[in-house]
């Protein structure tokens, strides 16, 4: 666990629990129980939000699904939210796209996600993968324009821009 002080958070979000997942590499880096297993022991930490930055396969998505379905049963009020890694888009990012959602995970590709607590805005925003920083920074534009207060891109090259607008928090694998 990692608390933080975030400038620009929104009060009525103070005390926020995010569980962060990224590059699990599932496959031969990463066999299917282990990372179950991982995301169990997140789950018991009781996030509030799940939020997953990519790279959830190595080579392969077949064989993805327990650890999707994993994800997308965890309990978590505010959201579960996945965004694709280079990895995942070496084989069939469609087809992870479509697990994905097929069992309660919210894949973002840009645009923001707007939920609510207690009669205030949570916003959510994705970026897909992508190498550049140019590239990820018209991105970072796109999505900053709506105010997201979390931002979730599998490439920390979005730290830059996102930081230039003041999105309270990114979070990064890669």
């Amino acid at each position: 666990e990692v608390e933080l002080a975030v400038p620009n958070w929104p009060r009525a979000f103070e005390g926020l629990r995010v569980g962060h997942l990224s590059d699990l590499h599932l496959g031969h880096l990463m066999p299917v129980d282990r990372a179950i297993e991982l995301v169990e022991r997140l789950g018991a930490a009781k996030p509030d939000v799940l939020a997953c930055t990519g790279d959830v396969v190595d080579l392969e998505w077949q064989g993805c699904e327990p650890l999707l379905e994993a994800m997308g049963s965890m309990r978590a009020p505010l959201g579960r939210y996945l965004v694709l890694g280079n990895h995942d888009h070496l084989d069939d990012p469609d087809a992870i796209t479509e697990a994905a959602r097929d069992r309660g995970l919210l894949v973002l590709a840009g645009g923001v996600h707007t939920r609510r607590r207690a009669g205030h805005e949570f916003r959510v925003a994705g970026i897909d993968w992508h190498g550049t920083p140019r590239e990820l920074s018209r991105m970072v534009h796109e999505v900053g324009e709506e105010r997201p207060h979390l931002l979730l891109s599998h490439n920390p090259k979005a730290f830059p821009a996102a930081a230039r607008l003041g999105i309270p928090l990114t979070l990064a694998g890669h």
